[in-house]
């Protein structure tokens, strides 16, 4: 790809550790975000995806990836950054797409 000057990154949240006692440990609890690959992020316009469920869901982003096989499954919540570090886009994955010769895939949030 040729234009990407977006950085996609995923959301990880660790799981809440307790103690012996069963109390939560606040200092290990939390989400940290995770880089995955470089993108472009555009806004969707008027275009509707149809769910698995049948239901029908306009997606406020469109965002190509860079990578063929990125490690972003539906349902994921991920942003996308610009190069001054400001958001660009965020929200959950609905569908992506992944295309079979060239090397990027496509995601809606």
């Amino acid at each position: 790809m040729y234009y990407a000057p977006h950085i996609l990154q995923k959301r990880i949240i660790a799981e809440e550790k307790s103690d012996e006692f069963g109390r939560p440990i606040p200092e290990e609890a939390g989400d940290s975000w995770v880089e995955v690959c470089r993108c472009r992020c555009d806004h969707n316009g008027d275009k509707e995806v149809k769910m698995p469920d049948g239901t029908v869901v306009t997606p406020e982003y469109h965002v190509v990836l860079e990578d063929n096989e990125p490690d972003i499954e539906v349902g994921d919540y991920v942003r996308c950054l610009k190069a001054d570090g400001t958001i660009r886009g965020e929200g959950r994955v609905i569908k992506p797409k992944t295309l079979n010769y060239l090397p990027y895939a496509e995601i809606y949030l």
